[in-house]
């Protein structure tokens, strides 16, 4: 199953179209976000990435009741966007590796596999935050706690995949690479 998809996904147009609808999404999060949100105020991103319970608060009473509700519809269409990054992170490996040394197969599955996880633990942590926003007088130390390791494993995979990317573009040839 994982090596027709790997396949299905090699495509070209599968790149493209799922990099406009990447590149779609992350257009409206930036304009929800400054419509929103109080500018001299600390980003999502920031709010992702503490393991704080009190500096998760202390970014929520910063943002007031707009930017939180701005935020939760950012959250709506933040369960799309894992699924388009995903494809177009996965799409790209498959596509720069899917001619390459046979022996190799296995682990390029491997790596096929990891923007997949990213985007997995994207939605865990956005789940996390609308479970946390929906009471903040009981906002629990540890879900912000693995809402932040699901953040931070969900980046380090997605860098590394889009690293990986750029990695066997540039080694298109697959001469200089991995067999």
């Amino acid at each position: 199953m994982l090596n027709k998809l790997y396949h299905t996904l090699a495509k070209k147009y599968v790149v493209w179209i799922s990099f406009l609808a990447s590149l779609l999404i992350i257009i409206l999060f930036v304009f929800l976000d400054h419509a929103g949100r109080p500018q001299d105020t600390p980003s999502p991103l920031v709010l992702q990435l503490t393991f704080s319970k009190d500096v998760f608060l202390s970014i929520l009473n910063q943002w007031g009741e707009d930017g939180i509700k701005t935020y939760k519809t950012i959250l709506v269409f933040d369960y799309l966007f894992p699924l388009f990054y995903s494809l177009f992170l996965a799409s790209c490996l498959a596509r720069l590796t899917i001619n390459r040394n046979p022996a190799w197969r296995k682990f390029y599955l491997f790596l096929f596999t990891l923007p997949f996880i990213s985007a997995l633990l994207d939605w865990c942590e956005n789940t996390f935050h609308f479970i946390l926003l929906r009471d903040m007088s009981q906002i629990s130390q540890t879900l912000v706690t693995i809402s932040a390791i699901s953040a931070y494993t969900k980046w380090s995979l997605g860098i590394f995949s889009f690293l990986l990317v750029y990695f066997f573009w540039w080694k298109k040839d697959g001469k200089k690479c991995c067999g």
